[in-house]
C-alpha cells in the first residue's frame, strides 16, 4: 500500500500552519468534525494545545485512534467520544499532553480510564 501524505494549511492558535497527514487521516478528522459539529482549525487547536513534546503530526494521528476507539466502546458515542478521546482532564496520564479541566456535566465514573488505572 503506497501511502501519499497531504499537505493542508490550517489555523492553530491563531497561527496559520501547515500539516502533512495521509488522505485516510485527513478523511478521518474531517468525520470527527462532522460528528462533532466543529470545523478542522478548532479541532486541531484543542489537540495541538493538549501535545506535549511529541510532533503535531503524531499527536492528531493518536488523537484520530483513539477517537474511533471509544465510539467503538460500549457507552461510546458521537457527543461523548471526544471528551473521552480528550481524557477528561487527564491527558498527561493517557499520553496526549496537559491537562484540561473536566467537562461540565460529565459524570468522573464515564472517564475513559487512563493507563495503570
Amino acid at each position: 500500500m503506497n501511502s501519499t501524505l497531504v499537505n493542508r494549511n490550517v489555523i492553530i492558535g491563531g497561527h496559520r500552519t501547515s500539516i502533512r497527514l495521509e488522505m485516510e487521516m485527513w478523511e478521518a478528522l474531517d468525520e470527527i468534525c462532522r460528528r462533532e459539529g466543529m470545523v478542522p482549525n478548532t479541532l486541531c487547536s484543542m489537540i495541538d494545545a493538549a501535545r506535549d513534546d511529541t510532533s503535531r503530526t503524531s499527536t492528531i494521528r493518536s488523537f484520530i485512534v483513539r477517537y474511533f476507539r471509544c465510539i467503538d466502546t460500549p457507552g461510546g458515542r458521537v457527543g461523548n467520544a471526544l471528551q473521552m478521546a480528550m481524557g477528561f482532564g487527564r491527558l498527561r496520564s493517557i499520553g496526549m499532553g496537559r491537562s484540561f479541566a473536566p467537562v461540565a456535566g460529565m459524570a468522573p465514573s464515564t472517564r475513559m480510564p487512563a493507563a495503570g488505572d
